[in-house]
């Protein structure tokens, strides 16, 4: 079974750091923010390291 980390409050700095190591070492990542743009942007940014995603809606 895949393990699964959450990374509240993700953003460009470490945010981006924790997803993009643990989303090599095969971890599902879920990014947690208020802020839907810092998230579509870290989301384009992963997606050049060729990590694979799966996006859900925002919940307001």
């Amino acid at each position: 079974m895949k393990k699964t980390i959450a990374i509240v409050g993700a953003g460009p700095g470490v945010g981006f750091a924790v997803a993009e190591k643990f989303g090599i070492e095969g971890y599902n990542v879920a990014l947690l923010a208020r802020n839907v743009e810092k998230l579509n942007a870290l989301k384009d940014d992963l997606l050049k390291k060729a990590l694979r995603l799966q996006l859900s809606r925002p919940i307001y």
